[in-house]
């Protein structure tokens, strides 16, 4: 029997490294020790999560010498100041926070990047982007994007100037200016400059993979990802997609492969294949006209959600088969099946996570943190373990502090 208990709702109690937290069912204890083994001892690399009353949520990091408050969530960003919990990570009202390898960034959103076994969170302080120009064929054009590291305040500078559009280095009639190879603090990446005036960057080298929630690593050998529904919209018609997951350095990669094929039957019904590199597999095979399906996967003892679109039973429908977005899922009872339908499992809302290290059974467990940042809530924290010894679900106020 499992028996799931939360700390009181309060504005002053919270769990943090090195402390306990006393249920008041039979006197058990959540003793929460951080993300390493000796974060009571070492708090060096301390990463704090908080929720206000101002409606926003924000993790202090700690790196060294060098220390950073980060907004994650807030309530007045997107279109609708009423929907007082936003579904979508920010850092204030107009700064997103990107969350899928590639995506298009514009000026003042944040990402991070992660590449070469290195990582860090960056803002776009800067961008100046004449690629449409470049591309239609102007004698000259300017490409420029600063990143500041969010934690040491840093700046990189990727540019090119006088740019014409024999130079691209792309080549192939893309909507975009690619500049290859180009390093940020230690990482190399292909630049491209999006003729919407927007960038994005993809790992150097055709890794093959595409990071989803890329994680942001830590001293201490654990990660810090965030979460929200991550939006891919990748064609997977007759093909597939494999998608990079939150893992740690020092961990094996956790990567999730979705294909779509048809089966040997009349009809011609979309299956839906969905395999990850821990072994596990399964399939789903449409069961109606233009479905939708949000298929579940268990990588790393997380629980994900994966939203197809565009599936078929007769072969009438004129729809490709995309993956439309990726969710967390988290169901504490047991992993998820996978390509099971988990479209009546709730989506955890954006979020900051905390994965640790692979442990001697080779699981990799995380924390999530979900704040509460309605205007008229008192700045709670719902707390999800996805550990699979360990079931608990607790409400922490204030602030939760952990180590990364």
């Amino acid at each position: 029997m499992d028996f799931y208990f939360g700390a009181e709702d309060t504005d002053e109690d919270y769990v943090a490294a090195g402390e306990a937290y006393e249920a008041p069912l039979f006197g058990l204890q959540f003793h929460y020790g951080g993300l390493s083994g000796n974060v009571a001892e070492d708090p060096a690399e301390a990463i704090e999560v908080e929720a206000v009353e101002d409606g926003e949520a924000s993790i202090t990091v700690n790196q060294g010498e060098d220390s950073a408050d980060i907004n994650f969530l807030n309530n007045d960003f997107g279109e609708s100041a009423a929907a007082d919990n936003p579904e979508n990570l920010s850092a204030d009202s107009e700064e997103e926070i990107v969350t899928v390898e590639g995506a298009v960034l514009e000026e003042d959103d944040y990402v991070v990047l992660n590449a070469n076994d290195e990582s860090g969170m960056y803002q776009v302080t800067d961008l100046t982007n004449e690629a449409s120009a470049i591309n239609g064929n102007a004698d000259d054009g300017e490409l420029s994007v600063t990143l500041q590291n969010a934690v040491t305040g840093e700046s990189v500078t990727v540019e090119e100037t006088e740019v014409a559009s024999a130079d691209d280095e792309n080549g192939d009639g893309d909507d975009y200016y690619l500049l290859e190879s180009e390093s940020v603090e230690g990482m190399d990446f292909d630049v491209r400059f999006h003729d919407s005036g927007g960038v994005s960057f993809v790992r150097a080298g055709s890794p093959g993979t595409t990071q989803v929630f890329p994680s942001l690593y830590t001293a201490t050998d654990s990660a810090v990802v965030f979460t929200q529904n991550a939006t891919l919209n990748e064609d997977i018609e007759g093909g597939n997609v494999q998608l990079e997951m939150p893992s740690t350095r020092v961990s094996s990669d956790k990567t999730v492969t979705v294909n779509h094929s048809t089966d040997d039957s009349a009809n011609e019904e979309d299956v839906v294949t969905i395999s990850t590199s821990e072994g596990a597999s399964g399939t789903y095979t449409a069961e109606s006209t233009d479905e939708t399906a949000v298929l579940g996967v268990t990588v790393g003892e997380v629980d994900y959600g994966v939203s197809i679109s565009g599936l078929d039973t007769d072969g009438t429908a004129n729809n490709a088969v995309t993956v439309e977005n990726v969710t967390v899922v988290q169901n504490q009872e047991e992993d998820t099946a996978t390509a099971k339908d988990v479209s009546g499992t709730p989506a955890m809302g954006p979020a900051a996570g905390f994965v640790m290290p692979e442990d001697d059974e080779d699981e990799e467990s995380a924390y999530f943190f979900a704040p509460d940042v309605s205007d008229d809530d008192n700045g709670a924290i719902t707390v999800e373990y996805t550990g699979g010894t360990l079931k608990l679900t607790a409400t922490m106020t204030t602030s939760a502090t952990t180590t990364g």
